[in-house]
């Protein structure tokens, strides 16, 4: 990304590398294509190669690529997916022909085919869309994928930086990058709520935990839950589990015992048995329904409430909405922001990944309406992805998104979104507490057990103290101090 922010005679390479640039200026667009862009000699380097090595063992699905210097392919590639085309390949505009690069670097000035049209490359230009073919394909190898890898990119170019966004239940996101990206967030998040971390933001008791868990007892109690209810659990934790040095346990094990997978994740290691109390919203139908096939059944206490709320960009004059008027936006009735009391700009409602928490409350809030089914890429697997999708420029005048009020308000801290009053009541702590603002969620710690068995709290004393504390004045008072609205 860095090159483009180089310049040349005034210019910087990015407008030197735009459709109108090429339109206006085709003679200076080929010089500098030809004295900046155009390595006919370069090799690949042994990452290359590795990928290709990948590739052939099985092992590499594919490689999606925003570059366009075709050496994925010629160090043996065969799945490559060039979202920004490529500069080994160029057409004529009049009448199509294909010609590769000899045709501008065995020229001069303005490259022209025998029909006398102008060639260009077949690359895609600041300006232009991408290819909706190959950008369809490369969401749905993220969507299907266990494992993404990011290979240095900044992560700052849409809509290829939205692909990891649409990582599907359980997949896992590799960032290596030199400088530090947007979606570093979510890996920074965690860290910055770690149960003991120094300068930890998971809060701590005022006094001593009225429940104390031994080591063996740590161990034996494992959790789980989704992103945003992670610094609750966490301060949980710090309050009644040992540290890992007085606990006998390693930092790394204490990360096995406390995990956070997100609620999609999280909800099936409840179910095979990896994880024994999730946090979370309540189960999605399809999760009710997966854990009836595997003769399960999952037991919910409330410990706590929260607020469900919807966002617009920061630049969006609409201030709020009526429940009536977001269903009709998210059953496709209501099309255009100008019938809400908006600009004469359509609308573009972002969806979460089904069975996640928001996407679940969603459906709840729909009360059986049925969800309007979004495009593939305004489906956004991951919550801190919504908040960036609706935050983007790009989007500023139609994107309409929901989260919950923490997580939106003080983990993820956007002046780039906007809440909305819902029915004209503003989502606050307040206003949850005293019932004005109605669009709230129940959150539960949650267990599972085979269909006719007593819970896990009926069978474990250590589940049961736990959970009982939870709900004492002590757990309580941690789910207010970390910013939640208690039972109590």
């Amino acid at each position: 990304h860095g090159l483009y922010m180089q310049r040349q005679a005034g210019l910087s390479y990015e407008e030197m590398l735009s459709h109108r640039y090429f339109e206006d200026h085709p003679s200076e667009f080929y010089d500098f294509l030809r004295k900046v862009m155009l390595y006919p000699d370069a090799k690949p380097n042994p990452a290359h190669y590795a990928l290709a090595k990948l590739e052939r063992e099985g092992r590499l699905r594919a490689i999606i690529t925003q570059n366009i210097d075709g050496l994925h392919q010629l160090a043996g590639s065969q799945n490559v997916i060039e979202l920004h085309g490529s500069e080994n390949r160029y057409y004529c505009l009049s009448c199509g022909r294909q010609y590769d690069m000899s045709c501008v670097t065995g020229t001069t000035g303005v490259p022209r085919c025998s029909c006398g049209g102008m060639i260009r490359p077949d690359v895609v230009l600041y300006g232009e869309m991408l290819n909706e073919d190959d950008l369809r394909r490369a969401i749905g190898l993220s969507m299907d994928c266990d494992l993404m890898v990011v290979a240095g990119t900044s992560l700052v170019v849409y809509p290829v930086a939205g692909l990891v966004n649409y990582l599907g239940r359980g997949a896992k996101l590799v960032i290596l990058n030199r400088d530090e990206t947007p979606y570093d967030d979510r890996a920074d998040l965690l860290r910055e709520y770690e149960p003991f971390g120094e300068d930890t933001k998971a809060v701590w008791l005022e006094e001593p935990s009225a429940l104390r868990l031994d080591s063996q007892e740590a161990r034996n109690l494992t959790l789980n839950g989704a992103t945003a209810l992670y610094p609750v659990y966490a301060a949980f934790v710090q309050a009644v589990y040992p540290n890992a040095g007085e606990g006998g346990y390693t930092p790394r094990e204490l990360y096995e015992i406390v995990r956070c997978d997100g609620t999609i994740t999280a909800y099936e290691r409840l179910l095979d048995g990896t994880t024994d109390i999730v946090f979370a919203a309540a189960p999605s139908q399809a999760q009710l329904e997966a854990a009836a096939e595997a003769g399960m059944e999952y037991h919910l206490t409330p410990i706590g409430r929260e607020a469900f709320v919807f966002f617009v960009n920061s630049r969006n004059p609409v201030t709020k909405l009526t429940v009536d008027e977001i269903q009709g936006i998210y059953t496709g009735e209501i099309t255009n922001w100008r019938e809400v009391g908006g600009e004469d700009q359509s609308i573009r409602p972002f969806q979460r990944a089904e069975d996640s928490g928001s996407q679940s409350a969603l459906e709840r809030l729909m009360d059986g309406l049925p969800l309007v089914e979004p495009e593939l890429e305004d489906r956004v697997g991951t919550m801190g992805g919504i908040i960036q999708e609706v935050a983007s420029y790009r989007n500023y005048r139609n994107a309409i998104g929901f989260s919950f009020r923490f997580y939106a308000t003080e983990m993820v801290e956007s002046g780039d979104i906007r809440l909305l009053a819902l029915d004209g009541v503003e989502p606050t702590r307040e206003t949850i507490r005293d019932g004005t603002y109605h669009i709230t969620e129940t959150f539960y710690a949650v267990t599972a057990a085979p269909v006719g068995e007593p819970p896990l709290q009926e069978r474990d004393p250590t589940a049961a103290a736990f959970l009982d504390w939870i709900l004492s004045d002590q757990g309580q008072q941690l789910i207010e101090q970390t910013g939640y609205v208690a039972l109590k």
